[in-house]
């Protein structure tokens, strides 16, 4: 799975290991720029990188050399520019992965061909994003991301919507008592205490008839 770099001690947590069952390996790749480079050093918004090709070769490269990797259940994984290259990896890799995660994902769907988003349908995929991201603007990518895959027959796609965020644990609190509340960009938080398991329209997302959250989700899945 791709994550930002700093993220990735969450995954190895027990609970996330225990939802992904147990012993998961996690592969958290970076790059000199960014994932959204199409190749000259900038960061676009064209659905376009330079970086693709690399990166799924040095999936293929841990995979070989990690013997205990279960090759039907390999998950792909990232956040903002990471989450960008989730979805461009599933647009022109269809079925490698068996599921996939992606948290406030600039893919701009206005850029998107038919073809691509009928081949990102063919991989189970989880969006999150808030409503009120001032970096990402879900408007433009997550919700008719989801509208379009929904749209070309995906049978396995949901996403998650929040109108905020704020502090579920009552920890940290505003200058009024109120929970504080973060910068909408920052899906993360709630994706890595497990707080991500409802449909856009606000039900739950379920599996065999019980209620899952993305991470026990993302376990069920093999290829």
């Amino acid at each position: 799975m791709g994550v930002q770099a700093h993220t990735g001690p969450a995954l190895s947590g027990a609970h996330i290991q225990s939802a992904l069952g147990d012993g998961a390996y996690v592969l958290v790749p970076t790059c000199p720029t960014c994932w959204m480079d199409p190749g000259d050093g900038s960061m676009r918004d064209d659905n376009q990188t330079m970086y693709e090709d690399a990166l799924m070769a040095l999936v293929e490269d841990f995979v070989r050399d990690h013997s205990g990797v279960d090759r039907s259940r390999i998950y792909l994984g990232g956040l903002s520019n990471g989450g960008f290259m989730t979805c461009r990896i599933l647009a022109d890799h269809p079925q490698v992965f068996a599921a996939a995660v992606a948290l406030c994902p600039p893919w701009n769907d206005a850029l998107a061909t038919e073809q691509e988003t009928q081949r990102m349908a063919q991989t189970p995929l989880w969006m999150v994003h808030a409503a009120d991201d001032p970096i990402v603007n879900p408007v433009a990518t997550s919700l008719p991301t989801y509208a379009h895959l929904r749209r070309v027959g995906a049978t396995d796609a949901h996403l998650t919507y929040f109108d905020h965020l704020e502090d579920e644990t009552l920890t940290y609190r505003d200058c009024n008592g109120r929970p504080l509340r973060y910068l909408g960009h920052f899906v993360w938080v709630k994706a890595y205490h497990d707080a991500v398991s409802t449909e856009l329209d606000g039900t739950r997302v379920m599996w065999d008839g019980e209620p899952v959250t993305m991470w026990r989700w993302l376990g069920k899945h093999h290829l």
